[in-house]
Parts: structure tokens; sequence; C-alpha cells
């Protein structure tokens, strides 16, 4: 970094500003372009000094002895003054002896008294250069144990300030001294905090200084982090070697995921392994993707790498760690463990096994580094580790929509986790300022694990929202949510995406909550409709990315988001085929192995950090990074999870069945999810499938679920067994049949019935598919109008029974197992037999032929197949052909079963009858005459009405209906007669007679 200006007064202003910081003038470090400045300025200072007032002489003085320090400091100056002299006088480009008086009594010597450098003195002589040699090699010795500190300080606190305390603790437990000046804390403070992000982001992004030089490594950090982070502005070490050195030690320590990603960057490589074995990079590579390997010392073309379970974690420290102790490690809530022999860690449900680690060539041990899981279960080689004991938590605004279906603002507990032993069966009670409450407790494990199961409609978000974490009345944790100008929910996830993001995200439409008095900029191809509702003080819109070619630019006021292009992520469970009577619908398995779960998606998640976050209810049970679970596909954006962590979650989830949530994250963000069920397995006893069953009959299965209970309707109980009823039946095909009967018969076949079985405590159903071979039929007949030649689509009509008068329209379709016997029988005597086609099918038409053995009202007929016998009836009713009256003589032509009659009713016009006579049927076709009696003239015009009487008493209406004419005379006066009475004598014959 250059200065601000070559004049003697700038240079003294920024040198003395540096000095102030870091306490010494000889601490005060230059970079090449400003050695080269002052070396120009310090030829400047001898020829011009003694022309100068000593106010400008005093900065000069200053420069100058400046840029001494800085050439002993490079020239590495031992103990040869005439040879100091010689090189230091070629580098001011000045003759030799020309100016030493003036450099050595005025620039140095007296500079020294100003600058608080001893002024050492031999037996005989002033020691000049001694002095400058000896206070620049006190302050290289000040720079190793500032590189000591920021190398202790990466790896116990890079989340802490460097404070005169922690300085203290250092030297406590390193009993190294630090010794530097006060004001240059806050300096140190920032190198600090800086170089361990730069460490962290340069691994973490596969960027290495050992393989690159140090102005390209100082490139990528200020693109990709800013100027104030560039390595060679750090206040305190300026040397481009000691900043090398530095970073290079920090650096070569990288995770197993770290370290595949520069296997990957150096495919054609080769690589040195712990045990000294060598392979090339893509071969390991490839084997390693998906196992796990071994932390230890590694080699990659000669260059080293330290494989760590954390960067900040060196393999010398592991070597301390004693056996088969939980260790606390220097970083804040981490812990570690170390055994001779593979052992197991469980947090929670989850399983992490020990990891081989051959720190060198004589130890080889299993270790497991961490952070104390705080809120859950840890058990370590067997061994309960109450240090977790306490709650951890975290909330999130989400998109929620309520019952009315309006969008508005809801808090969400990402994760609740308790874990309080002593504390089994105490509530847990959270509280907001918005009068929200819900209510827990501790389980007899003493955990208490949610995942997003609390959510907290808001009313509106005006004000801050307080949300306490109560353990019974005793109070545990708090949190202030206060208010955002605008939030952008993701229409898909709902998630709220942060402020001022830039990162891809795959959606085409949003929710935008605004401030009312914010004002809305949108980006080219970014449509906004505001909706006719409000959330309190915000106003709510859709955003529609329609134009994805334009990247995504959204401001309110003075927040906004970026998305540079729209990306997709999407999760398909794929059920494998099972054989059995079991059905499965989507997401329902027995176990993990048994599904394909593919992931779409244009993002790179093999080299892009993500993870697959695997929850049984609100507790997590596994965690993997997508680089170790996904697989890709030949599809370039499709990637497979892989069968050996489906196997493992198999092994996590043995016999713990229910719900499970599958998340798959991105920096904390969801991409994607869905939920699976994990099914168990049960045994079900079948009928005989060469039996067939009677339709409508009852069918009982036998259930038998060994793992997990069942709902037994029977008992109306929960049980390890279940007897299930079903009523199975046949099913009309939307097909019609083809051939040679007439449009109208429908197809039958076997209905396919899903019996549930319920397991209520996990709140899951499976359905078993049963199909038995059901015997039935349908009765089919014409309707009347088809005898009349009607030409509707559809001449054939299903009837429940049969009408005796339509026998010869009508079919008999009877459905029973392939190629059996069917037999037609009337009181037990079989009047006609067929044999059913290879689809089970026996069609019977023109049924005329029955009515021969039809004598009741109600004929039963039996059909019998398969040693099963169903019913049918045909139905016969009294019917008048013809009525013919004629006097007072009625003939009738009728046909009717025994037991039933034609009532001939004569009716006057109040519709009283006034007679009635019976005519009893024959049980066939006959032909009756009746006498009518004589009509007295009291009853007035009369009418026929036949009436069809049914052997239980009742009486049905004919069509038949008849007028009875009266013949009857008046006595009329002749004197009447002989006077007229106004019509003709022809039309009077007609209506009067004459006796």
């Amino acid at each position: 970094m250059a200065f601000s200006a070559p004049s003697i007064e700038s240079i003294y202003h920024e040198i003395n500003l540096r000095k102030n910081d870091l306490g010494r003038l000889s601490l005060v470090e230059f970079d090449d372009e400003e050695y080269e400045t002052l070396c120009h300025v310090g030829q400047m200072i001898i020829r011009d000094y003694e022309g100068w007032v000593e106010s400008k002489q005093k900065k000069a003085r200053v420069v100058f002895l400046g840029f001494a320090c800085e050439y002993v400091r490079r020239t590495k100056y031992a103990s040869d003054d005439d040879k100091f002299w010689d090189d230091f006088e070629k580098s001011l480009h000045i003759d030799k002896m020309q100016y030493r008086a003036l450099i050595s009594e005025k620039l140095l010597w007296q500079s020294y008294a100003e600058e608080g450098i001893e002024q050492r003195r031999g037996n005989f002589n002033r020691l000049i250069v001694g002095s400058l040699s000896l206070e620049v090699e006190a302050s290289r010795a000040s720079r190793e144990e500032l590189i000591a500190f920021f190398c202790w300080y990466y790896q116990s606190y890079t989340d802490s300030e460097v404070t005169p305390q922690l300085i203290r603790e250092y030297e406590e437990k390193t009993q190294k001294p630090l010794d530097i000046f006060k004001k240059a804390i806050p300096h140190l403070n920032k190198d600090c905090q800086a170089l361990a992000l730069i460490i962290t982001y340069a691994i973490e992004h596969n960027l290495y200084l050992a393989r690159s030089d140090v102005a390209a490594y100082n490139w990528e950090i200020v693109e990709a982090l800013g100027i104030e982070y560039a390595p060679t502005r750090l206040h305190l070490i300026r040397s481009k070697e000691q900043i090398r050195t530095l970073i290079v030690k920090l650096e070569n320590h990288c995770n197993p995921t770290q370290f595949l990603h520069t296997l990957q960057s150096y495919p054609e490589a080769i690589v040195q392994v712990p045990k000294g074995d060598t392979y090339p990079a893509y071969k390991l590579f490839r084997y390693w993707r998906t196992r796990d390997f071994p932390y230890g010392l590694y080699k990659i073309d000669n260059i080293e790498y330290r494989v760590v379970p954390l960067p900040w974690l060196w393999l010398e420290t592991v070597t301390q760690w004693p056996y088969e102790e939980v260790v606390p490690l220097q970083r804040k809530d981490y812990i570690a463990y170390k055994k001779q022999q593979p052992f197991e860690v469980h947090i929670g449900k989850r399983v992490i096994k020990g990891r081989l680690c051959i720190p060198h060539s004589e130890e080889r041990c299993y270790v497991w580094v961490d952070i104390v899981p705080s809120g859950e279960r840890l058990v370590i080689d067997g061994q309960l580790y109450r240090e977790s004991e306490g709650i951890d938590w975290a909330v999130s605004l989400r998109l929620h929509i309520d019952e009315g279906g309006k969008p508005i603002i809801a808090i969400v507990f990402d994760w609740l986790k308790a874990f309080f032993p002593e504390q089994i069966g105490h509530r847990i009670v959270i509280r907001t300022s918005q009068n929200h409450e819900w209510i827990g407790s501790i389980r007899l494990d003493g955990t208490c694990q949610l995942h997003r199961a609390i959510v907290f409609p808001l009313n509106e978000f005006a004000e801050p929202i307080t949300l306490s974490i109560y353990l019974g009345e005793e109070f545990l944790d708090s949190k202030v949510l206060s208010s955002e100008s605008a939030y952008l929910f993701s229409y898909q996830t709902h998630e709220c995406i942060p402020v001022g993001t830039q990162r891809e995200w795959g959606e085409y439409q949003y929710y935008l909550f605004a401030a009312l008095n914010k004002d809305i900029q949108a980006g080219e191809g970014i449509e906004i409709e505001r909706l006719d509702i409000d959330f309190g003080s915000y106003r709510i819109y859709r955003v529609n990315w329609k134009d994805n070619k334009h990247a995504f630019s959204l401001h309110v006021g003075d927040i906004s988001w970026n998305f540079q292009r729209q990306s997709y992520f999407l999760i398909q469970v794929k059920p494998q085929y099972t054989e059995g009577v079991t059905q499965l619908t989507v997401g329902r398995m027995h176990r993990f192995s048994q599904v394909t779960i593919d992931v779409l998606t244009n993002k790179d998640p093999i080299h892009t950090p993500m993870a697959c976050q695997v929850f049984f209810g609100d507790e997590l049970i596994a965690k993997k990074e997508t680089t170790k679970c996904l697989q890709p596909l030949a599809d370039d954006d499709r990637y497979r999870v892989a069968l050996d962590f489906l196997r493992e979650l198999d092994n996590i989830a043995l016999e713990h069945y229910g719900k499970y949530d599958i998340l798959f994250t991105e920096n904390g963000q969801i991409l994607d999810q869905t939920t699976v069920a994990l099914i168990p397995e049960i045994k079900v006893t079948l009928p005989d499938a060469n039996q067939p069953l009677l339709e409508g009959e009852t069918l009982l299965l036998q259930v038998f679920s060994p793992y997990l209970s069942v709902w037994d309707p029977t008992s109306g109980q929960i049980a390890s067994t279940a007897t299930l009823s079903v009523r199975p039946r046949l099913l009309s095909q939307l097909l019609k049949l083809k051939g040679e009967f007439t449009e109208g018969l429908m197809c039958l076949t076997s209905q396919m019935i899903a019996v549930p079985v319920i397991f209520p405590t996990i709140g899951e159903m499976v359905n078993i598919n049963v199909c038995p071979t059901v015997f039935g039929f349908r009765l089919y007949q014409k309707e009347h109008n088809a005898l009349i030649r009607d030409t509707r689509d559809i001449p054939y009509r299903q009837t429940n029974e049969l009408d005796y008068y339509m026998l010869e329209a009508a079919v008999l379709y009877v459905f029973t197992k392939a190629n059996c016997n069917v037999s037609v029988c009337v009181d037990r005597t079989v009047v006609i037999s067929r044999r059913s086609d290879t689809e089970g099918n026996v069609f019977i038409r023109e049924l005329g032929f029955l009515k021969r053995y039809c004598h009741e009202e109600r004929t039963f007929v039996s059909i019998i197949s398969g040693g099963l016998e169903s019913t049918f009836c045909i139905s016969w009713t009294p019917f008048i052909n013809n009525m013919i009256v004629k006097d007072t003589r009625v003939s009738l032509d009728v046909s009717g079963p025994y037991g039933t009659g034609i009532s001939l009713q004569l009716v006057d016009l109040n519709n009283k009858i006034q007679d009635q006579q019976l005519v009893m049927c024959e049980g066939e076709h006959f032909s009756a005459s009746v006498e009518l009696p004589s009509i007295e003239s009291t009853w007035g015009q009369c009418y026929l009405v036949p009436m069809y009487y049914l052997s239980d008493g009742i009486q049905l209406s004919s069509t038949w209906q008849w007028r009875i004419n009266l013949h009857k005379s008046n006595a009329i006066s002749t004197d009447w007669l002989q006077m007229g009475i106004g019509i003709p004598s022809e039309e009077f014959l007609q209506t009067f007679i004459v006796e």
C-alpha cells in the first residue's frame, strides 16, 4: 500500500499514526512499494537536511529512522559495522563516507534518544549500528510473538474479541509472553478477526496460499470479502513473507470435506496417505466421496495437508489428549473424546462413530470432536454427558395462511431442544407478548425435542415481540423480535428471505409485506400486484418474477433483495414395487432403502455446502453433507440419495415407526422438504383364492402386526391382531360388452377392496388390497317402449327383480369363477345349466321359459355355482288384457297368479262404491264373464272401475274404466206436451222415451 504522498510531511504523518498504534517506531513495517519510496526520500533527506528548519528536520529524522529499521529487517544485518555502512550507502546511492557523519550523528544517534531506542556504548565508542540492530531484532521477536498469538487465537477464540484479559489468559495457558503496546490491542483485535475470516473463507473455497502467491491470493480475498480484509493490510504484520508463513501455517489444516474439494481440484496429483502409500487423487476422491477416511497428515504433490476434525484443531493437539476422557477444548463449548478402539456417540437418536485418526506413524486412535449439543441427550462411548443439560432454540418468521386464506406473518420455532434429566414430567411453557402460550413437558428420557412444531400466528407486527421460556415457574431464556420495514416470503416454502441476500432463489412468486410509507422499486421482469388485504401496518403484495432472463431486483426503502438467477430444488420420493397385499402410498415405506429419493436441481449439491437433515418427529436423527449422500445421475440436474445413506437411516430408525421429515438446507435456508412415513410390516390371512365368495357376504381378514399395535374394529381396542370385515361386491365396468348382446349390459368384475389397517400410535394407515372372486348376478330387461320399437341407445335397463310379462325381453347375467358350472333352479329343480367362460361370465337371455314355473304372485329362482347359492324373484301381478261391457254383462280377458284377482267396482260421481264383485285368477291366462247388478235410479251416473286385487288384500288401480249408460223413464203430463216445450220433436225424441 503506497503512501498517500511522497513528501516528508505526509510520510511522517502516516508513520506517526502507525507508531501510535503499535507503540514503537521499530514495529512499523513497510511493504515493497513504501520501502522504495522511503529509499528515494532518504536520499532527499541526506542532501537537503542541513537547509531545513528544526521542525522539518525532526520529521525527517523519524522518516529516516523508519527507513533504517526496515533496511535492517530486509538485509538481516548481523554484527559487521563496515559491511552495514557499505551496503547502506550503496542502497542510498551515495558515495562512501560522504554523509556518514550526518547519518550516524544526527539522523540515527540523535533520533534513537527521541524514539526511545537504547543508545548502546562500547568500551571506546558508541554502538550506532549495534543499537539499531538490537532494536530491530527485538521488534522481530515481537512479530514472532504476534504470530504465535494469531495461531492460538485462531484455534481457540475466533468468536471473541482480543482484550487485555484474553492476552493474560494466553500468557497463562501458553507460558509465552506477548509484549504489546496497549494502544495496539484494538488493531490486534481487528487483525485477528480479519485473519480468522480470511483463513475460513479460503479453506471453504479451496483457496490455498501454498499453491499461489501473495498477490494473487490477496486479489481473490479482496474480490470476495472486500478491501478491508486484504491480507496485506494487516496492521501488525506487513511483511509479505511473514504473512505467507502465517497463513500457510494455518491453512494446511482442513476438515475432510475441504480436503476432498482439494482432491477434486487436482485429479492428476499424487497423494500420499498417512500410512505412506501413494495413489492418484481421482481414485481417492471417487472412493472417499461417500466414505470416512482417517484424520492425519497427507501430501498432495509434496504439499502437506493436515486433515483434522476442524480446521483450527491441530494434530499435535490430538496427540496430547488423554484416552477415554471427555476433553474440553479451548474454543468455547467444544469437546473431544479419544479412544484406541472404535466407539459410538449418541446425540438424541443420531449415532456418530468415532473416526480413525493417525496423528503420526506411531499412533492410531479413534476421535470425535463437536460442539456440546445443548438441550440434547449426549451419550459418549456409553456414558451420559450431563453437561449438555439446558435448552437450545431458534425462531424465525414465516408466511402463514390463516383460516380465511389470508397471508399473515407467524413466528415459527425452527427448533426447541431441552434436556433436563432431573426434571422429568415438568412443564415447558412458552409465552409471547401477544398472549400466545404453548405448554409441553419433559419426557421420560429427560428431553423435549420439537422441530417447527410451534407456530404463533401474529395479529400485527408493529411493536417488538418478546418470547419467554419457562421450566415450571423457573425462567430459562427469552428473545426479542423487532419488526423491519419490509419482509419477502417464499411462495413455495413460506421461508422469510433474508434482507440483502444475493443468493439464487428458486421461486417465480413471492409475498411482499411492506410498510405503508415505503416506496417499492422493482427491476425489469418483475411484476408486483397489490392485494386487497393488509396485515396491520403492512401492505401485502404478490411479486411475480416473470422474466428470468433478468436478475431479480426488489427495493423497499433502504432494504433490497437481488437474485442472480432462478434456481430450483425438488425432492422426489419414488416407492419401489413390493409384492404382497399391503399397499404403500407415495411417501410410505417399510424401510428407507425400499424407496428411491431423487433430487432435481440446477444447483451444485456436490461442491456447494448443503446438508440433508432427517427428523423423527421433532428430533434430528441424521445429518449428512450432500457431498456424501447424493450421487449424480446421467442427467445434469438429477441426483440420487446414496443407498448407503438410506441403509444407515434403516439402522437408525430400526422399529421407530411414524413420520420422518427430510430437509435439504443451504446456509440455514430450506431448499425443499418432504415427509415420509415408516410403516411396520404386517401379516394377513387371506381367503382361498379358488373358492368364490357370495356377493355382499361378510369376509373376515385376520391381521397380525408383531412390531406395532393396530386398531381392531371388532373388539374396539388396540392390539397386535385385528379382525377386519369386508363385503366383496361386483363392479360394473364402463366398457360395454361386445358381441351378440344388445347395448346396455355392462361387464362385471370382482371388486378390488382396499381395507384400511390403522396404527393409532403413529397416526398412519396402510391398505390391504384383496380381490376375491365374487359370485353374483345382474338382471336386465327391456322397457315397455322398447317392445314397440323405440330407437333409444340403451334399450336394456338393470332391475332388481324380473317382471313376469317381460321375461321374453330379459337377460340373466351371472359372474363366477372361470369355467365353473352355473345352474338355475326353481323349487330345487334345475331348469337350465350353463358353464362360465374364461372370464367367469354366463349370459342367459329370453327367459320366457320360466313362465311355466310361475304360479304364485312371487316366484323365487335360485342360481347355484361353486357350492354358493343366490336368488332372484319374478314378480307376477294380475293383468287385464281386454274388457268389454255390453248392457249389464262384463267380459274379461285376464291373467294372474293364484290368490289374486280383479275387483269390479261400480262407482258413482261422488266416488262412492255402489257395488263390487271379485273375479279370482287361476294362475294362467283365462276369460271370465260377470253380470252387473241393476242400476238403481238413486245411484245416478256410474262407472265400472276394475282394480287389481293382490294376495295380501292390497288393491291396485288398472288403466281400465267404463261409463255405464242409464236406462230409466220420467212421467210427463200430456197437457204440458200439448203446449210444447220449445225444442224440435227429433231432438226431444232422442232424449226422452214415450211409453
